[in-house]
């Protein structure tokens, strides 16, 4: 792996020779690459035992979440088997447009087609919760953010919003707790910290 790469797994896939583009490859070079690359994505594949639509997750990165969305889609498309797309594009349509409601029951009924094909998760739940939340359903939120906790003592998400949720009860030592079950879950998260030194105050 190279010294400047950005992710702990990350590729790069160059000719011998010197190009400006892909398209002044010769057509041997362009089909070396193409069984390379095959190659290299087969192997990710196999290491995350999913195939990772790995387009989207970069422009999610890059913060083009329409662009995300789209390749999201197109990959829903290709393969409606493909383990956790649901997901990340529900993620991706909420962060994208939280107040549409159109968008917010797009989200849900891709999260209940994830549950139906791969089963529950905490990550999912958390997601039913931050839908309820956003929708200021705050009783089902905190009814989704137990379940998902309940599911995986470690999910993040959940803590930092169930301490959210009891902060606008007026319960902030219950909220404590929670946020600092996740300081101790993740110890580099700015957020939980942030909220943790408003709680204790």
């Amino acid at each position: 792996m190279p010294y400047f790469a950005r992710y702990a797994y990350e590729v790069y896939i160059a000719p011998k020779n010197t190009h400006a583009s892909l398209d002044r490859l010769s057509h041997v070079e362009l089909h070396d690459f193409a069984s390379v690359l095959k190659e290299t994505l087969i192997r990710f594949d196999n290491f995350w035992r999913m195939r990772f639509p790995l387009i989207a997750e970069r422009l999610v990165n890059a913060g083009d979440l329409a662009g995300a969305i789209k390749h999201y889609r197109k990959a829903l498309a290709i393969d409606g088997h493909l383990p956790g797309i649901r997901y990340e594009l529900s993620e991706a349509l909420l962060e994208s447009s939280p107040s549409d409601p159109n968008s917010r029951a797009e989200a849900e009924r891709l999260l209940k087609a994830a549950v139906k094909m791969e089963g529950l998760s905490a990550s999912i739940e958390s997601l039913f919760g931050r839908i309820a939340l956003v929708a200021s359903n705050t009783e089902e939120a905190y009814a989704q953010y137990t379940k998902a906790l309940a599911l995986n003592s470690k999910e993040v998400q959940a803590q930092l919003r169930l301490a959210q949720l009891l902060m606008l009860k007026n319960k902030p030592e219950e909220a404590v707790k929670f946020l600092r079950m996740a300081v101790e879950t993740d110890p580099l998260n700015g957020e939980a910290h942030y909220r943790l030194s408003l709680a204790s105050n």
